[in-house]
């Protein structure tokens, strides 16, 4: 079976997972991935002033969830609430992501429904898009966080994403613009080492100069490798409701301080995390 095969495998039987979710596990769930999110980035936007000497608010770049999603509608409006500058993406086919600045004003609500102020509107993908100026797929740049989707993550940090391939292009930015202010060296194998559950990934593709990539997932979905192509880019972090923030060891700064709330590494909780690994042949899937 060929990488691309196996991939389309792999998101149909995780997406089917997601839908047979009851209701109301998937807001239990929401409930604890915001409380881990809201402690994480109301911590850094706190801290930033000190640690990057800016006073600019913290920057975050996400996603307006799908209703099988981990991520709570409601959390833009909480980030936008607590100061943070939020961008929301609008989507072309073929295109890294654009972004627009949101406020509270039309948001989604907690059922994921627009607000009636025309603020948002349903795109071509079938995704809620702001209608606001649109800040260019370069924006992504200077974000602190971006919030990823992702139907799995494994150890080495490597997403399996809806498949249109809009954050691989948008996070490739992130990844030339960090290449481009390092001086020139042997560069990062595109094949991912062969590695235990939470161990720490070695010669790790860094995917930015100081923004936190976070996936968000519900737990069961991390899984010990996933298939790789040269183009996918790791995120630097996950965030489930059982652990919370863990750190991927290897991949970019670790901006938060040691007790901030919601933190935690990936290599500290091995233990957990292999009784919370998804049972998935990827293996197989990936012979040719």
């Amino acid at each position: 079976m060929t990488t691309f095969a196996a991939k389309a495998e792999l998101r149909r039987r995780f997406a089917e997972a997601r839908r047979a979710r009851s209701e109301a596990a998937r807001i239990v769930a929401r409930a604890q991935i915001a409380a881990h999110l809201l402690d994480t980035l109301t911590t850094l936007a706190r801290e930033r002033p000190v640690r990057v000497r800016q006073t600019s608010p913290l920057t975050v770049c996400m996603y307006l969830p799908l209703p099988s999603e981990p991520l709570p509608p409601r959390l833009a409006a909480d980030l936008v609430d607590a100061g943070i500058r939020v961008l929301a993406p609008i989507a072309t086919a073929g295109q890294p992501l654009d972004w627009c600045v949101i406020d509270s004003d039309g948001l989604p609500d907690s059922d994921g429904l627009p607000g009636a102020s025309g603020a948002f509107v349903t795109g071509s993908f079938g995704l809620l898009e702001p209608t606001g100026p649109r800040l260019g797929p370069a924006a992504i740049r200077g974000a602190d966080v971006v919030l990823t989707p992702a139907l799995a993550v494994d150890s080495a940090g490597i997403r399996l994403g809806r498949g249109g391939g809009h954050y691989d292009r948008s996070l490739a930015l992130l990844r030339e613009a960090d290449e481009a202010t390092k001086t020139p060296g042997p560069s990062a194998p595109h094949a991912p080492p062969k590695l235990r559950p939470g161990a720490r990934p070695e010669n790790s593709v860094i995917p930015g100069s100081d923004a936190r990539v976070i996936a968000v997932l519900f737990d069961g979905e991390i899984v010990a490798e996933l298939p790789r192509e040269p183009h996918d880019v790791p995120v630097t972090d996950i965030v489930t409701p059982e652990f919370g923030l863990c750190h991927i060891p290897g991949h970019a700064p670790d901006q938060l301080p040691r007790n901030a709330p919601g933190r935690a590494s990936v290599g500290a909780r091995n233990t957990a995390r292999r009784r919370n690994v998804a049972k998935v042949d990827v293996h197989g899937a990936k012979s040719t």
